[in-house]
């Protein structure tokens, strides 16, 4: 196994080790015996403990735009399309929920650590939401209107809304209903004024 392929596979061990312990409980010796490994043969590959919790982070976000890429693919309606995108990002607070409580009471020591990614994390979300909406100008679908504008407020919306959903059930209902607030948003830009029934969220 060369090189980058044996990194990439400590970068998957380690990110579930993280997820189960936390940053903070989470050792390189964790990390080590959960790959078979003496700890110094990490060094091989990663600095340090926050070097290799910084990959595991631009991992996971590199798989979650990919995922998000394969919703906004143009081939279909837009509304259609950001169903799949918002029950993406969902499915991904569903499989972190086991999690949760490691991953707040690490949260302030987190940030700091990984915001430059996270920052990256949301410009491409917003690039990627763009090129969408304005391949739905060019279609005909959505009338001339501020895209970067409308970008901004679906992810900043989506991030708000799917982050309280993590910690209470009451806000899990806000989740539910976020495609009808994008719908809503959305609506005054359909060049026929009229979101189709079957894309709506039921």
């Amino acid at each position: 196994m060369g090189h980058e392929d044996k990194r990439q596979e400590l970068v998957e061990i380690a990110t579930r080790v993280f997820l189960r312990y936390g940053y903070r409980k989470t050792t390189l010796d964790d990390i080590a015996e959960a790959a078979g490994l003496q700890k110094s043969s990490l060094y091989h590959y990663f600095d340090n403990k926050d070097d290799l919790f910084r990959e595991t982070v631009s991992d996971i976000h590199n798989q979650l735009i990919e995922r998000f890429e394969q919703e906004l693919t143009g081939k279909n309606g837009l509304l259609h399309e950001l169903n799949g995108y918002i029950e993406s990002i969902k499915s991904e607070i569903r499989r972190l929920q086991p999690n949760i409580e490691f991953m707040l009471e690490d949260i302030e020591e987190v940030l700091p650590k990984t915001r430059d990614l996270t920052d990256k994390m949301h410009t491409r979300m917003n690039a990627m939401l763009v090129r969408r909406l304005e391949k739905a100008i060019e279609d005909g679908e959505l009338r001339p209107c501020p895209v970067k504008d409308l970008a901004v407020i679906v992810n900043m919306f989506l991030e708000r809304v799917l982050k309280a959903c993590e910690m209470s059930d009451h806000h899990a209902k806000a989740a539910d209903d976020a495609m009808h607030y994008v719908e809503v948003l959305f609506k005054p830009y359909f060049t026929d004024s009229t979101i189709p029934r079957e894309t709506s969220a039921s």
